[in-house]
């Protein structure tokens, strides 16, 4: 297994202590961190790091992710998007203006 952490920028983790961030207790904010505003390398580095698995939980579990990254997983480990709480969630509560 590489080091994941020293593959990271301290910028993708700005509003806490990157010196304290454990990769392995903390890892379904990093997935989502790492997938939101990370690098392709930085995501290749994750995917081989916690392993498809542990993504495929952190992603279909979030509450909140863009559009663009819960398609993109969907598309990548070939999930259907109801199985995403992010797009089930925005189902329930449309915005107030639609």
């Amino acid at each position: 297994m590489d080091d994941l952490k020293s593959r990271l920028s301290q910028s993708l983790f700005w509003d806490i202590d990157f010196e304290k961030l454990d990769i392995d207790r903390s890892w379904q904010s990093v997935v989502i961190r790492i997938l939101e505003y990370g690098t392709w390398e930085q995501w290749q580095a994750a995917r081989r790091y916690y392993e498809d698995e542990k993504i495929k939980t952190a992603t279909t579990a979030s509450k909140w992710l863009t559009d663009k990254a819960w398609t993109f997983c969907s598309v990548v480990f070939n999930i259907p998007k109801e199985n995403f709480k992010c797009y089930t969630t925005r189902l329930l509560s449309p915005a107030p203006w639609i």
